[in-house]
């Protein structure tokens, strides 16, 4: 497995912990993380951080509405991600991460919102196929069977896994779940710890092993079936991400083993 080290971009420019981090947990690879004013974004300490790996970055896209029923923020929605891919593009990105959310505030029915996230997405996908970019959606508070729609109706979209948002929004952790039905579909993970909870406030990004996800368990079970990049997404003081990232490699060290005896 690849073990990789989220970067918000608007961060980049800061001499301080977030590089500092760099340095001191020796990720694979780097996510960088798009802000919504990204899109004039230029930087040669970005530039001089990408090119000391040999692994390619992971782009993920800005957190906004993935599409809305006017037409005014459609356009305007699909002209940031567009400048999403080709951001990715340009810095020789392999993957873009995005969310499939959509506000339910809009007077529109569950399957008039899912047809829209459909339009958009395939668009994204024949965008990203075109340049090289796998774009894999990330479950928020969808179930598998939700998210299996989207695999369905958009053919050439991968899964991102977030172990943590998985935790979230029902009485066990759902990581399970995704990996046994939607296994095929994986091609990138999302790593950081809570407590459960049902609202996304409850998305603490903790280091691992300060909540109560067994990655041990969840990972385990992954790697019989996929064996490539994990992201993790702790937010805070350098220590916790490097106890994290130690963690991580320990439990994929001990499966490695494992895997070797049997």
């Amino acid at each position: 497995m690849l073990l990789g080290h989220l970067l918000k971009l608007n961060e980049i420019q800061e001499i301080g912990e977030n590089l500092r981090s760099l340095e001191e947990v020796e990720p694979d690879f780097v996510e960088i993380k798009l802000n919504r004013d990204f899109k004039d974004y230029a930087s040669k300490k970005l530039d001089d951080i990408l090119q000391s790996f040999s692994n390619p970055p992971i782009v993920h896209a800005p957190e906004i509405e993935l599409t809305s029923p006017f037409s005014v923020l459609y356009e305007a929605h699909l002209r940031l991600f567009t400048q999403a891919i080709d951001f990715a593009r340009k810095i020789d990105a392999s993957k873009m991460v995005l969310h499939p959310v959509i506000s339910r505030t809009f007077n529109l029915s569950d399957e008039a919102l899912f047809q829209m996230k459909v339009e958009m997405l395939e668009k994204l996908r024949e965008m990203g196929e075109s340049r090289s970019i796998m774009i894999c959606l990330e479950n928020t508070a969808e179930s598998h069977e939700e998210m299996m729609r989207y695999f369905n109706a958009v053919d050439g979209l991968y899964l991102c896994l977030d172990v943590g948002h998985a935790n979230l929004m029902g009485m066990e952790n759902r990581a399970m779940e995704f990996i046994n039905n939607l296994g095929s579909y994986i091609r990138h993970l999302h790593l950081s710890d809570n407590y459960g909870g049902f609202s996304h406030f409850w998305d603490l990004h903790l280091p691992v092993g300060a909540g109560n996800i067994d990655f041990r368990s969840i990972l385990g079970e992954v790697r019989k079936i996929y064996n490539d990049t994990i992201t993790l997404e702790v937010y805070g003081d350098v220590d916790y991400l490097l106890i994290g990232m130690g963690k991580i490699r320990d439990i994929l060290r001990d499966i490695e083993d494992e895997r070797q005896r049997h």
